[in-house]
């Protein structure tokens, strides 16, 4: 019995570890999600290596959520999702 006990805390704790490595991004880094001094999103993504369970943040910025088709017709006349607090996150989930 004292083994299972310690094999299930061994496995809540790589869980706990795994879990705290998530990532939280800023869009922008410093500059943020603007046009201002048009800073190269394109460039700051290539530069991060997001993976399944991080965080992708805008703050001080509205987004919407568009299908995958409205994104390549860049299209936001119907969104799915509309974040408006200024200080949302979007988690990566797949």
């Amino acid at each position: 019995m004292d083994l299972v006990k310690r094999v299930v805390f061994i496995m809540v704790l790589d869980v706990l570890c795994v879990a705290s490595m998530d990532e939280v991004y800023k869009v922008g880094d410093d500059s943020g999600w603007t046009t201002q001094n048009m800073p190269d999103h394109k460039k700051w993504d290539a530069s991060k290596a997001f993976k399944i369970g991080d965080s992708i943040g805008t703050y001080d910025n509205n987004v919407v959520q568009v299908s995958y088709e409205d994104y390549k017709k860049c299209n936001a006349s119907s969104p799915m999702k509309t974040f408006t607090s200024g200080k949302d996150t979007v988690r990566i989930l797949s």
